[in-house]
């Protein structure tokens, strides 16, 4: 079972015939934890080793769902059973493989399995096949049958302008083996940005089940995902599942007192005084959030004191946690506004993020976390689920959503105009007596038609 699987870059192979194009993979699994769920990431690098590792795919692994099987004997598995489904209106599939080659995403023979598509209430049914010659053993589904199941989401929403590409797997299951064809039912959200996807064999049993996150992708970032690499960004997105740990004990150190009151809990002043005046039987709770939600300056103004201070703050808090024994296992939430990501105004509270990320690093046994609110009143029940959610270290909340840290293909930025100079005017190049400078200079006159140029030592 594959609770959650992000692809982050596509895997380019080489050209066919290239036998000094070689590629190595890396699979990487980690120790399982308590509940059993596992980490697992996908890595390549060019066999010449000239190009540093990329990774094409994080996720998670878990056992076997407490429910499985339950919807295999009625709902839409009972519906795939007959084909085609009853009521279903066709869709038209031809020039579908060219016009996704027309955006970039060129398929082989083998790859190109959507025979039949059709559409019921807004529900999507493909029929994906093998060609011949191509067996299915050897997989637990065969990678271009699965592949072909999920052109049925380009050929239902993609447009001239775009198309829709598989993002990130969540709750997927493989429960039979080894079918040469697929029946597959695709049915999308309200926002068309994710979709339930249930794929059985001829007799209606199921094959996979799981949800899919979709994007739009244009053709010129499609191809730009083959020249451009290794540029990401931090983003906060959406989660697809979140696991949450409530703790009753909780500790509010600092702030106003708004947050304690908003998670019901006691309001500490100062770290050191609330452990000192704990008893010789009782303990510090097993969670501590730190109110690091200070009032930004306003009128765009940052007081570089008032930063410094905020910083020095958090820095005194965690080794005060550091030094005490009795909080070796207690988790610490600091809770920032505003403070990241796009549209931050505090920037003073902004370094409480970095000072934490740095803590988080030098001591990474410890549970140490950050939660930044967005602007308006505190939603207690939203605040208090951000504060329970396990293994997920940086969190935002906006909209009314908890959002997560993670890497992102940052956005290309447009490439410059060549410049254009002006026959009759002169170039200045400081420098330009070095071998650069002299290499420039022939440059613009072969290449801009630069007719004067003045060249001066640095």
């Amino acid at each position: 079972r594959v609770e959650e699987l992000t692809l982050a870059e596509p895997l380019v192979l080489p050209e066919p015939g290239d036998s000094n194009a070689h590629i190595r993979l890396q699979v990487t699994v980690g120790a399982p934890d308590e509940s059993g769920r596992c980490e697992v990431a996908v890595y390549s690098q060019q066999e010449d080793g000239q190009e540093t590792w990329t990774c094409h795919a994080t996720g998670v692994l878990g056992g076997a769902s407490d429910q499985d099987g339950a919807d295999t004997a009625s709902g839409p598995t009972s519906a795939l059973a007959q084909w085609p489904v009853p009521g279903a209106e066709r869709v038209e599939l031809d020039g579908l493989y060219d016009r996704l080659a027309g955006q970039g995403l060129g398929y082989g023979p083998a790859f190109q399995g959507l025979r039949e598509l059709w559409r019921k209430d807004g529900v999507g049914y493909g029929l994906v096949r093998l060609p011949e010659g191509v067996a299915p053993g050897g997989f637990g589904v065969h990678p271009a049958l699965l592949d072909a199941a999920l052109h049925t989401f380009a050929a239902l929403r993609s447009t001239e302008e775009a198309v829709i590409l598989p993002f990130e797997w969540s709750d997927a299951e493989l429960r039979s083996t080894g079918p040469g064809e697929l029946r597959v039912r695709v049915e999308l959200d309200a926002a068309q940005t994710s979709a339930r996807v249930l794929a059985a064999d001829p007799a209606g049993n199921v094959v996979v089940s799981g949800t899919l996150a979709l994007r739009e992708a244009t053709r010129e970032q499609i191809r730009g995902s083959r020249s451009a690499r290794h540029l990401y960004r931090v983003a906060f997105t959406p989660a697809r599942a979140l696991r949450e740990v409530p703790h009753d004990d909780l500790w509010v150190l600092g702030g106003s007192g708004d947050l304690a009151r908003a998670l019901g809990a006691e309001a500490v002043p100062d770290l050191a005084v609330a452990l000192a005046g704990l008893g010789e039987d009782e303990l510090p709770p097993a969670r501590i959030v730190v109110d690091a939600t200070g009032t930004a300056p306003g009128g765009g103004v940052v007081d570089a004191e008032s930063a410094r201070e905020a910083a020095a703050t958090v820095l005194t808090q965690v080794q005060c946690v550091v030094a005490e024994p009795r909080l070796a296992g207690a988790e610490m939430v600091w809770v920032t506004r505003g403070a990241v990501g796009d549209g931050a105004y505090d920037l003073v509270h902004a370094p409480v993020w970095g000072v934490v990320r740095a803590a988080r690093t030098e001591y990474g046994e410890r549970s140490v976390r950050l939660v930044d609110l967005d602007a308006g009143a505190v939603d207690a029940e939203l605040l208090e689920r951000a504060v329970a959610v396990a293994g997920e270290p940086e969190i935002a909340l906006r909209d009314g959503r908890i959002l997560v840290a993670r890497l992102t293909r940052a956005d290309q930025p447009d490439q410059p105009e060549t410049p254009r100079f002006d026959p009759e005017g002169t170039v200045l190049i400081t420098g330009g007596t070095g071998e650069l400078g002299r290499q420039l200079a022939t440059h613009l006159v072969r290449e801009h038609g630069v007719r004067h140029l003045t060249l001066t030592s640095r």
